[in-house]
């Protein structure tokens, strides 16, 4: 499966496309969600587009979409059964926020997929609500919010 453009838009407005270089949490970030690497930022080109004096939207919406081809991966090798295309979308836009590596088969949403229990995994979700503030992990009303919005996707709400 791919992504749908529904969810192309969608996941834009949740996370913003910032066209400029713009640091966040200590990190620099540009476009939607993109954290600088630092190759990128030797070569100044992220997947070939030159970013260091700003970036249009066009260009930002090419990154999130070249960005995306991991996370679609992940849920394409991840899921082993059907899904429906907001389901999928859903998945993709969890995945693309809790980052490499940490969408898998172990975790509490997946299992619940497999085991063909759709309605456990907004409770699966809902455990991936935190992030580092003041140097300590603690629960996010912004990442909650955006887990309840990524729910009302995978539930066809959206």
């Amino acid at each position: 499966m791919e992504i749908s453009n529904k969810a192309l838009k969608y996941l834009t407005g949740l996370e913003g496309c910032i066209l400029k270089v713009k640091p966040v949490s200590g990190k620099d970030h540009i476009g939607v969600g993109h954290l600088i690497t630092p190759a990128e930022k030797l070569s100044g080109k992220i997947h070939g587009i030159a970013y260091k004096t700003g970036i249009t939207q066009q260009e930002c919406e090419e990154i999130l979409k070249i960005d995306l081809t991991r996370f679609v991966k992940d849920v394409n090798n991840t899921i082993k059964v059907k899904l429906e295309q907001h389901q999928f979308d859903a998945l993709v836009m969890f995945a693309f926020n809790i980052g490499d590596g940490a969408f898998n088969s172990e975790i509490s949403a997946v299992k619940s997929i497999h085991m063909n229990r759709f309605d456990l995994v907004p409770r699966g979700m809902l455990k991936w609500c935190k992030e580092t503030i003041n140097g300590k992990l603690m629960r996010s009303k912004g990442i909650i919010n955006r887990r309840n919005k990524e729910i009302k996707f995978w539930l066809g709400e959206i």
